[in-house]
């Protein structure tokens, strides 16, 4: 499960605006900053692809590998 802190992580290492992020979606830069703020999507087809890009970028250890 992802938090805003690994958005926030994930969005920095690969070094995309908000606005860059959320076209990889289809979504809006308010979408993202909700994300980083409130916390994204748990389910469906957003919540999968963030989990598989998250895994596709080495470099963005998840928060529960963190703590």
């Amino acid at each position: 499960m992802l938090t805003k802190d690994d958005i926030l992580a994930l969005r920095g290492d690969l070094n995309e605006s908000q606005q860059k992020f959320a076209s990889r979606f289809g979504l809006t830069q308010t979408a993202v900053s909700r994300w980083e703020t409130e916390g994204p999507p748990q389910k469906g087809l957003v919540a999968m692809a963030l989990e598989k890009l998250r895994a596709r970028t080495p470099a963005t250890p998840s928060s529960e590998e963190v703590a």
